[in-house]
């Protein structure tokens, strides 16, 4: 998963999911942007004021919650660093 990261300047977050055909079928798409909409609904606070993309790659359906959330947090903190 590529994640495009923009400061925004505002008090609140924002994001988008894009999750290609490609990737899956529509069932699998849907479970992928649901995944990714809870992590964002659960650390919105500690993601104040930037925009984020997350653009799926490939298929991550499969996981659990905790592995999704492991992989999003370590790819925000690298992108975060390499912002510094």
């Amino acid at each position: 998963m590529d994640v495009v990261l923009m400061e925004n300047g505002r008090e609140y977050f924002r994001f988008a999911v894009v999750v290609p055909r490609r990737v899956g079928k529509a069932v699998r798409r849907n479970r992928m942007k649901r995944l990714v909409r809870e992590y964002c609904r659960l650390h919105q606070y500690e993601l104040k004021g930037v925009d984020l993309i997350f653009i799926a790659r490939k298929d991550f359906s499969h996981k659990k919650y905790a592995g999704i959330e492991e992989m999003l947090n370590g790819l925000l903190r690298r992108i975060l660093q390499e912002k510094k």
